[in-house]
């Protein structure tokens, strides 16, 4: 994406070949804040890309989180409130 900028540097060389120090000054860092400029939204738009882009699924990969059995809780009827393990022998 880099533009052609022949005529930026040539304007920038010749106010310093005349003498301009100040006009060249002022070319030089308006050159350069625009090349970081462009530098940096490349890098954003690739690292955006890079981060919102990836939808794939490895369907060989294994499951993640809680397994359901771990997730599943019984419930005391009177009392609202989860309950540790099973009681008597029986679930909830």
């Amino acid at each position: 994406m880099a533009e052609d900028r022949t005529q930026e540097v040539k304007d920038l060389v010749g106010n310093i070949i005349a003498g301009n120090s100040g006009e060249a000054q002022q070319q030089f860092n308006d050159q350069m804040a625009s090349r970081a400029q462009e530098a940096l939204d490349d890098q954003k738009a690739g690292v955006a890309a890079d981060i919102y882009n990836k939808h794939t699924v490895d369907p060989d990969m294994e499951p993640q989180g809680v397994s359901l059995d771990d997730a599943l809780v019984d419930i005391d009827q009177t009392t609202g409130r989860p309950v540790e393990g099973e009681t008597n022998g029986e679930d909830i």
